[in-house]
């Protein structure tokens, strides 16, 4: 299932992406004076160590579980409008979608379907109603439309560009934040939730939330970055995984203790990553890091690269050492 950072974020976009970041970026700084601080989002424990600054926005770690997430952070509500109205996701939705649209379905989001089809026939779960939290631009419902065995799938996407992207290609749309939907109308067999957890102001909430309207033994699944991966552990906060909107970096015991707390039984934590070599190769080259005094790394991502590089990312992965982390959970 190999692919490249440039299969997925051409690199001709990456100028224009950058300018809409900075915008995104600007419209936070200016409100800063609203931050509030937080807990740490995983264990709930509130005793942060400070850990580094970037952008201006202050990140802390929490000793108890190791999390590191940021604090203060926008509100609730400020957060909600924040993704609403980004010039980053409209730009993504326009121009880094379509440009790579074809490689995200066929590399990363069927190969999600498959797993998670096979999860519900091994749990004896019948398929029925499917909602994916952030489904942006909905290549993954469309995987999982292909399937047939769902006989409704619905996108929740606050994103006014994205959400009636969603609606063209034939999904029930809801264009609100997912905190807003306090009951629906049937219970819910599965709730995807792709690289979301890591933007949100309470991921203990959005758990609780989902715990309410999963059906009994309703599965949920996550993906998102593993703050204890091989590429942010080596670039540190260089790493882009540190970002304006990545308020919460979790790693596998703490996100798993979540769960857990939030009353689901965790049936897989794995990072199934392709990136963390390529990206601190890639970082290399540009001169953003250096391999001084790691002859090890420089032997296998420089060096060597054609014939170590993808054996040491089948071991990141297969160590659970990938920055890229899936968690998949039964509702108890």
């Amino acid at each position: 299932m190999s692919f490249t950072q440039n299969d997925i974020r051409p690199v001709e976009l990456e100028a224009a992406k950058t300018r809409e970041i900075e915008r995104d970026m600007q419209w936070l700084v200016a409100r800063q004076a609203q931050f509030v601080p937080a807990a740490c989002p995983a264990c709930a424990k509130d005793d942060p160590r400070p850990a580094f600054d970037k952008y201006g926005f202050r990140f802390v770690e929490c000793p108890h579980c190791r999390t590191v997430y940021m604090s203060p952070r926008a509100s609730p509500a400020l957060m909600a409008e924040f993704y609403a109205t980004s010039k980053n996701y409209e730009f993504w939705d326009k121009h880094v979608f379509p440009a790579s649209r074809v490689v995200r379905r066929e590399k990363i989001f069927r190969p999600r379907v498959e797993q998670l089809i096979a999860l519900l026939d091994r749990l004896g779960i019948a398929p029925a109603v499917a909602m994916d939290v952030g489904a942006s631009v909905g290549i993954f419902l469309e995987a999982l439309r292909e399937t047939g065995r769902f006989t409704r799938m619905l996108a929740v996407e606050p994103n006014a560009a994205q959400a009636e992207t969603c609606r063209r290609l034939g999904f029930e749309t809801i264009e609100a934040d997912f905190f807003s939907i306090a009951r629906f109308d049937e219970p819910i067999t599965m709730i995807t939730a792709f690289e979301v957890i890591e933007h949100l102001y309470s991921p203990r909430d959005f758990l609780v939330r989902c715990h309410s309207l999963l059906a009994p033994r309703g599965i949920v699944a996550i993906s998102c970055p593993n703050q204890f991966g091989f590429d942010i552990q080596t670039l540190g906060p260089q790493s882009q995984s540190f970002d304006v909107e990545h308020v919460n970096m979790f790693n596998p015991a703490a996100l798993t203790g979540l769960f857990s707390d939030c009353g689901f039984d965790v049936t897989e934590c794995i990072t199934p990553g392709e990136l963390d070599a390529q990206i601190v190769r890639e970082a290399a080259l540009a001169g953003s890091v250096n391999f001084d005094g790691q002859p090890f790394l420089k032997t296998v991502l420089l060096d060597r690269w054609d014939e170590l590089g993808r054996p040491f990312q089948q071991f990141l992965k297969s160590a659970n050492l990938s920055s890229s982390m899936w968690v998949t959970a039964v509702r108890s």
